[in-house]
């Protein structure tokens, strides 16, 4: 079971690219606080990065990809006393990206780059969502170590330059390639200790994570899990608790309802049924901890969401 990929899926992680540009000095690009991700892939020439909270600046350069989990604003500038136009009125001129790539600014050095957006569900009680960073850069020559990194930014510029049928599609599930292994190179090069991103780069958490997510519907007890990891009761609860800020069991109950969410917003499903698939033998049972996670019943919730569609 690849726990990462099932939690991206279930948050229902969105990618697309938003913009390929070929901007020329001078030029600036303010990108203002959204409630999605963004990513920049610098192909060409370079540029400098600022956060809109910081003065300090960074060079960005070919191969540098940069990701904002949080949609952070920053700014990309051609230089570091470069004026920054609002992104809304660069990209009102901008064609389709099957048109090629948008023209920006004056007629100095070339800066070339892709802009991609990911949106997912941010009312999501994951604790992945709380432990992602407001910010992960990696250098070109970092990613020259993760040759699937380089190789995916590579064919996500073919698409746009060849511009052949399904480019647009093609690059769009490119670029959630690229958002999951940016995560994977920031957990196998961070320092992290605590969080469920540190979580995945610790032998033991990351079997007690598999077990979960490869059988949430079975009836998993502290003293299973231990077995089957090889390690005591009280140090495997202590562990993941200082790592995720819960049990086991606690995350398994979470899990569970976050998966009975999605369910009922998009199945059919009974309640009932919904109940037996997570790992519930009673729907009472079920509906008891599905209010005691989410504040409302498992039939309420439905109700609302379908209003809201």
């Amino acid at each position: 079971m690849d726990v990462l990929s099932d939690v991206l899926s279930q948050v229902r992680l969105k990618g697309s690219i938003f913009l390929h540009a070929e901007f020329h000095a001078p030029w600036g690009l303010d990108i203002p606080k959204d409630h999605v991700a963004i990513l920049h892939i610098i192909t060409a020439g370079v540029c400098w990065l600022k956060k809109s909270d910081q003065d300090r600046a960074i060079l960005l350069s070919r191969g540098d990809l940069v990701l904002f989990p949080r949609g952070d604003a920053h700014r990309l500038l051609h230089s570091i006393q470069g004026v920054a136009t609002p992104a809304a009125k660069i990209l009102s001129s901008m064609t389709p990206l099957s048109e090629g790539p948008l023209q920006f600014g004056g007629k100095g050095k070339l800066t070339r780059f892709f802009c991609g957006a990911f949106e997912y569900d941010w009312n999501a009680d994951h604790p992945l969502l709380k432990s992602l960073p407001d910010m992960i850069h990696i250098k070109g020559s970092d990613s020259q170590e993760f040759s699937w990194l380089t190789n995916a930014s590579h064919l996500l510029e073919d698409e746009a330059v060849l511009g052949r049928p399904g480019s647009s599609a093609i690059m769009d599930r490119l670029s959630e390639v690229i958002f999951s292994q940016i995560l994977r190179v920031y957990i196998e090069k961070s320092s992290l200790q605590t969080g469920f991103l540190a979580a995945l780069k610790d032998g033991v958490l990351m079997k007690v994570l598999k077990l979960i997510h490869s059988k949430s519907e079975y009836k998993w007890t502290i003293a299973e899990l231990a077995k089957e990891c090889g390690t005591s009761r009280s140090g495997l609860a202590d562990r993941f608790k200082h790592a995720i800020g819960e049990t086991p069991i606690n995350y398994l109950t979470r899990w569970r309802i976050q998966k009975a969410q999605t369910s009922l917003k998009n199945s059919r499903s009974s309640t009932a049924q919904i109940a037996e698939d997570v790992g519930y033998q009673s729907e009472s049972a079920f509906s008891i901890a599905f209010k005691k996670i989410t504040g409302k019943g498992p039939g309420q919730f439905r109700r609302e969401q379908q209003a809201a569609v």
